[in-house]
């Protein structure tokens, strides 16, 4: 009993750790795509203030550099989703089988609290029965 105990501690642990990661991978995707969205809106602004003036020459390759970026960018989106994806089934699988150690201890307390009924039961039924006895002496 003392196992499960310690073993359901472990898994509280581990799932509490995957959590961690899983909302830190969040807040890095989010961050992604706040620079994503930033870099689109600086593309959209330099190309509207500099379209056809006296530094459109220099326009392209600003918007190749930030095209780059922006790859960059989607690639981490896309990894993390991995990571958060694989993540999420581990947390699952461990969820499940700390549900399984939950469940087993449960029923060990029940089959224990049974045994301890019965025994008490017993105890009581044979103290009546040498109660009546001693009484059914006595009478007589």
């Amino acid at each position: 009993m003392k196992t499960l105990k310690t073993l359901i501690r472990l898994h509280k642990k581990q799932l509490d750790d995957l959590l961690k990661k899983i909302n830190n991978l969040e807040e890095q995707k989010d961050n992604f795509t706040k620079t994503l969205r930033y870099l689109e809106d600086q593309a959209a602004k330099e190309l509207e203030e500099h379209c056809g003036g006296q530094y459109a020459f220099m326009l392209e390759k600003y918007l190749e550099n930030i095209e780059d970026k922006k790859k960059q960018l989607i690639d981490h989106i896309d990894n993390t989703d991995r990571q958060i994806q694989s993540l999420r089934i581990e947390l699952y699988d461990k969820f499940t089988e700390l549900k399984k150690f939950e469940i087993a201890l449960e029923n060990h307390l029940k089959r224990e609290q049974n045994l301890l009924k019965i025994t008490e039961t017993k105890s009581l039924d044979e103290f009546n029965t040498n109660q009546f006895t001693l009484n059914s002496i006595s009478k007589n």
